[in-house]
């Protein structure tokens, strides 16, 4: 259990954030999923990593795909209001309005 959690406090301290960050900012969102991917591997329990691969997903207008990665982060994290906007971004592209009203809902109210 303390593993779990030092795991998840590292997460956002890896140096990798930065490399990934670093990527999707260069539009190299392609690269920028493979390393979300191998960091949720690493990092399973943060939600960091899932919403990152959500982005670079919604950058290439993989939006359901996009839209499990959110839902994965929200799991881990309800608390987070970016992710529930991101999700409401990818539940609009995928034409699901009703939801996507629901999750700009949560955003505010987590803000």
């Amino acid at each position: 259990m303390a593993n779990d959690a030092s795991k998840r406090t590292a997460a956002r301290n890896h140096p990798e954030v930065q490399t990934l960050l670093d990527l999707y900012a260069s539009r190299r969102f392609g690269e920028a999923a493979a390393t979300a991917r191998r960091l949720i591997s690493v990092y399973p329990r943060d939600w960091v990593f899932p919403n990152l691969l959500g982005a670079a997903l919604s950058a290439q207008r993989r939006y359901d795909e996009a839209r499990a990665c959110y839902q994965r982060s929200i799991a881990l994290n309800p608390r987070h209001p970016g992710t529930y906007n991101n999700l409401g971004f990818a539940l609009r592209k995928l034409g699901r309005l009703k939801e996507m009203t629901s999750s700009c809902d949560c955003s505010w109210a987590c803000a």
